[in-house]
């Protein structure tokens, strides 16, 4: 004989008053304003130390380059004062300039191991196509020293002969102190818009005459300070640095502040970072 199962009475499941949502909507919100930046900053870091190992990489290659040509450096391009030609860089090579830069073609392929580097931190390029004017695709957002260090243009001008050949290792007097390879862009006015377009030197902020520094007028800057308003920069001894922007923002030739595109120089504002000597 089944005996009767008894049932206890049972209250309303009761939910969340609106007073207690509120509560935790914003402990919730409060925890994500702490964890938010922390990993916005977290992930600028990340992007700067693989900037950085990467600059290091090219630091190397254009050592062991100089060990394998009689302590001469890559030229930074040696036509590109040369005519129409404008074929070679120091980061790729091409038969003519209607075509790409073909990267494992370049002086350095050989010690990067055929691999052009590539800044980490997104960057939205104007997209200009070989051929067209301003095109330098595949420096991977790294520039060089131009001027000092990849050509003799400091003392011969610009010119066929100045791009010729680049410095030798012991040209340097303080190479702790002589920029190498930075991050970098260029910010230009095309067809009537503002643009930033990749650009593959690191240009002192004056121009040099026969060997003596002309701080008259500024030439156009090309350091991209894109890591947290800071700039990746390889110095000629082999150790790389973050640097800030020096203040600097008066208007290019064609009207651009490039300080709002966070493009500048580094301190000081003259050509000693830049410079041999």
């Amino acid at each position: 004989m089944s005996r009767p199962v008894s049932s206890l009475p049972c209250k309303d499941a009761e939910g969340f008053s609106l007073i207690e949502l509120l509560v935790v909507i914003s402990i919730i919100a409060a925890i994500l304003g702490i964890l938010l930046p922390v990993v916005a900053t977290s992930r600028i870091r990340a992007k700067q130390v693989i900037c950085k190992n990467n600059l290091s990489q090219l630091l190397k290659a254009n050592e062991l380059y100089a060990l394998n040509n009689d302590g001469f450096y890559v030229p930074a391009s040696t036509d590109i004062y040369d005519g129409n030609l404008n074929c070679n860089r120091w980061y790729g090579c091409r038969d003519n300039n209607t075509q790409p830069f073909d990267t494992s073609k370049g002086p350095l392929a050989d010690c990067l191991a055929g691999t052009m580097l590539q800044c980490p931190q997104k960057v939205r390029y104007d997209e200009i196509k070989p051929g067209e004017s301003h095109y330098e695709n595949g420096n991977g957002g790294y520039g060089y020293n131009l001027v000092y260090l990849g050509s003799t243009i400091w003392i011969n001008g610009c010119s066929a002969k100045g791009c010729r050949s680049a410095a030798k290792q012991t040209d340097l007097k303080r190479p702790q102190d002589v920029l190498m390879f930075a991050d970098t862009a260029m910010a230009k006015s095309i067809k009537g818009c503002d643009y930033l377009i990749k650009y593959p030197f690191a240009d002192p902020p004056h121009h040099v005459i026969n060997g003596i520094e002309e701080n008259v007028w500024f030439t156009i800057p090309s350091i991209h300070f894109r890591h947290g308003k800071k700039a990746g920069v390889g110095w000629a001894d082999g150790h790389v640095s973050d640097e800030k922007r020096a203040k600097y923002k008066k208007h290019n030739p064609d009207g651009i502040v490039s300080a709002e595109f966070n493009i500048g120089w580094i301190k000081p504002l003259d050509n000693s970072p830049y410079d041999l000597e």
